[in-house]
């Protein structure tokens, strides 16, 4: 027991009254710490002018602010990318229209792009609105001039409507760019097509199949080439190898 009050007596006297009838009970000093003192509005208001105070809520301000921003940000990317896969998703699925008013959602910015307006020209072809497939292929052309992917079926659009001038200008517009892409033998081959140039059609499509062996559509117009000639053996030989192209791109 005596032990046990020397122990006591070791501890800090936070107040305590060893001359108190209630020993069991401890009371507190009203010396609190200066900083126990001041609600958090007072305690602003009288720390407010001290320069490290000022630098830390500065700092944090900006961290908030920093935080705020990439929140947003991160936001906004999965939003994209949410509208970018039902993109993908509806071209897959032989969706068109619905591409089209989901392309519609994209921020001005990306729809400004050659990218987005030679995929909105070929939705457009899909649903055989070659008119406005047109029209959004030239201007494909004016935002990227440098871009041949899409060109291809940009070349189909004026086989259709029977543009030999547009095909023309559109065969040499890319033999400037380059001769070594499937792209541009797919558009001098639908230019040999619609002159009723066939075997040199068909040459062409060829030509862009050995650039490319996996270039689907050369296969596909390989095949209608040798419809017109009613050489069917190897139109099956041309669509069978398109089909099976097809399927194994949408298994990825």
């Amino acid at each position: 027991m005596n032990n046990y009050s020397s122990n006591v007596n070791n501890f800090p006297q936070f107040g305590y009254n060893n001359n108190s009838k209630q020993t069991n009970s401890v009371r507190f000093s009203s010396e609190m710490p200066a900083i126990m003192k001041y609600s958090e509005d007072e305690y602003i208001s009288k720390f407010s002018n001290d320069k490290k105070y000022k630098t830390e809520i500065k700092k944090n301000k900006d961290e908030r602010t920093v935080l705020n921003s990439n929140k947003n940000v991160f936001a906004n990317v999965c939003q994209l990318l949410n509208l970018y896969c039902s993109i993908n998703l509806n071209l897959n699925q032989n969706l068109y229209e619905e591409t089209i008013n989901i392309i519609s959602s994209l921020p001005e910015s990306h729809i400004q792009s050659g990218n987005i307006h030679s995929l909105i020209g070929k939705c457009y072809f899909e649903i055989g609105d070659c008119i406005k497939s047109n029209q959004y292929y030239q201007k494909a052309i004016i935002l990227e001039p440098y871009r041949l992917e899409g060109l291809e079926y940009f070349s189909t659009v004026l086989w259709k409507l029977k543009d030999k001038t547009q095909l023309l200008n559109l065969v040499n517009y890319t033999h400037d760019l380059t001769i070594d892409q499937p792209e541009y033998w797919i558009i001098l081959g639908n230019y040999n097509s619609l002159i009723k140039e066939k075997d040199t059609a068909i040459s062409s499509f060829c030509k862009a199949i050995q650039l490319d062996s996996n270039f689907n559509y050369a296969y596909i117009l390989c095949a209608l080439e040798h419809i017109e000639n009613a050489d069917f053996d190897k139109a099956m030989k041309y669509l069978n190898t398109a089909v099976s192209l097809e399927e194994r791109y949408l298994k990825y």
